[in-house]
């Protein structure tokens, strides 16, 4: 890990560093900082960047991945075919992307949707390391539109006056 600081001052960079145990770009470094935020399109902070040992992105935002997951059991973090929303909705702006809310959706009817989900969403994944690319499009699930992450997405949407298109099977 190689702490990039967007910290204000130097005063504020010395304290957050402190507290890690990893290596940071200098403080003073800023143009070297600014061309790390560009190439691996860092807009927020924090963010994560999980890098491979050729240096391709495994993952551009791993951040709450890496925070929901304390034992590792995830690592190295990569793409996943279907994410629950609930627990991982940063890439839900980022891409176009399919949610599927099961609700009161019968256990058979779901699970069938969900290994239909998780087919498309190997296959993005696939095609896009074929093309050394990010996915065309995510999939994500929640188990109900009262969840928090599920109706932000909803409103977003109704607020973006978006027009979705919808998928049928």
């Amino acid at each position: 890990i190689i702490f990039a600081s967007s910290d204000k001052n130097q005063e504020q960079f010395n304290e957050y560093f402190e507290e890690m145990p990893w290596l940071a770009l200098p403080y003073e470094d800023r143009s070297r900082k600014q061309e790390l935020s560009k190439k691996f399109g860092v807009t927020g902070i924090p963010n994560l960047v999980i890098l491979d040992p050729e240096l391709k992105v495994v993952n551009q935002n791993a951040r709450m991945r890496v925070s929901s997951d304390p034992n590792g059991d995830g690592f190295p973090w990569g793409p996943r075919p279907v994410v629950d929303i609930d627990e991982d909705p940063s890439n839900i702006n980022d891409y176009p992307s399919v949610l599927f809310v099961k609700n009161n959706i019968g256990s058979a009817e779901g699970e069938a949707m969900l290994s239909l989900m998780k087919e498309l969403g190997e296959k993005a994944i696939a095609e896009a390391a074929a093309k050394d690319d990010d996915p065309e499009m995510m999939f994500f699930t929640s188990e109900s539109s009262s969840g928090r992450s599920a109706r932000s997405c909803w409103t977003q949407w109704i607020w973006q006056k978006k027009s979705w298109r919808s998928l049928y099977w």
